[in-house]
């Protein structure tokens, strides 16, 4: 019996190293889902939250998100969407739109502990208003981060670059004036610049990419050309990139989602 006892202490040990030695991983995903509306002119929310499911996501921003809006038959969509994946919502519409809200919405593994929305800059009177959603979520693992902080955005589109080069800053300023500078921080969305913008060098100078060698083209879903959906964190320092994957979604929205693996390697 003592030696029963004995075995299965040294095998309790074992196993507790092995888990210490394993890295804490984070999956992010970002993904504009047009109000749930494929190619086909279909709004089906499950193949949505099926594929979302599928890529078992920690933290997923999200754009474009119906709240009740007429063109949704009232549905609130991020309520939906988090019914059927199990994840926690957090942000919400900030655009009104049609009766209702739209805009970028958050779902996580990990339930918020602090949210707010801040405003992004409107270049052009005719331009379409833009948001950032921000929360904080302590994913309870003594192997990461006591807390991250992570940003869904949508930076409005046109000719013009200003206005979202003034988003880039406008969202870099709001961390830097909000949080310390070790704070892990994960920005996600749809920000409408190509992989070789100035928008893009903008923020290389503030935030670590997911990635700078090449783009990887998720727009548009059909035949992608270019890539305008990214992933970047900062400190650059304490995250290593695992991969990042366009995941082959051709029809469910006119994005395709990008999948992003990070690994803490920082010590707060």
């Amino acid at each position: 019996m003592m030696l029963r006892f004995l075995l299965l202490g040294m095998l309790m040990l074992t196993a507790s190293a092995c888990s210490s030695q394993v890295p804490f991983r984070m999956r992010i995903l970002t993904y504009n889902v047009h109000h749930g509306e494929g190619l086909d002119k279909k709004i089906d929310l499950g193949r949505i939250a099926s594929l979302i499911d599928s890529l078992s996501p920690d933290l997923v921003a999200l754009q474009e998100v119906d709240q009740k809006t007429q063109r949704s038959d009232g549905v609130d969509q991020l309520e939906v969407l988090a019914n059927l994946t199990g994840l926690h919502p957090a942000g919400g519409g900030h655009l009104d739109y049609g009766g209702g809200k739209y805009g970028n919405a958050i779902l996580s593994r990990f339930p918020a502990v602090q949210q707010k929305q801040i405003d992004l800059p409107q270049a052009a009177t005719n331009g379409e208003a833009r948001s950032a959603s921000i929360a904080e979520f302590e994913p309870g693992d003594p192997r990461g981060p006591q807390k991250v902080v992570f940003v869904s955005t949508h930076f409005d589109i046109g000719r013009d670059e200003a206005h979202r080069l003034e988003s880039a800053k406008t969202i870099t300023k709001e961390i830097q004036e909000s949080y310390e500078a070790s704070q892990p921080v994960i920005l996600a969305g749809d920000f409408n610049s190509r992989f070789e913008s100035k928008t893009v060098e903008l923020l290389n100078e503030d935030w670590f990419a997911s990635n700078t060698d090449y783009p990887r083209p998720t727009y548009p879903a059909g035949n992608p050309k270019i890539q305008i959906d990214y992933v970047f964190v900062r400190p650059g320092r304490e995250w290593k990139i695992v991969s990042t994957q366009v995941v082959e979604e051709e029809v469910a929205s006119d994005h395709r989602p990008l999948l992003v693996v990070l690994e803490w390697r920082g010590r707060e």
